[in-house]
């Protein structure tokens, strides 16, 4: 199987990332930025997967929607609400 590369703007990735999430698949993607160096580089291979509620653990990388429908990587470094 080969891989054909993909390029979106913010809207339509996260359009797209959250059809694939949503029916169950898995996504593959590449970060770009550096704003989690040195965790995650530029260029690093993500492997993203619809968790379920119990699942997360401290640590863990996320990837959430900012508001403005662009999907951004954070590391989860304390719980607020109580329940992981």
């Amino acid at each position: 199987m080969s891989l054909i590369p993909l390029t979106l703007n913010g809207n339509g990735f996260s359009e797209l990332a959250g059809e694939i999430l949503h029916s169950g698949h898995k996504l593959r993607f590449q970060a770009h930025g550096s704003s989690m160096h040195p965790f995650i580089q530029d260029g690093d291979i993500f492997h993203i997967t619809k968790f379920e509620e119990g699942e997360l653990k401290l640590g863990a990388i996320l990837l959430v929607e900012d508001g403005h429908s662009k999907l951004i990587a954070h590391r989860l470094i304390k719980n607020l609400e109580g329940g992981l």
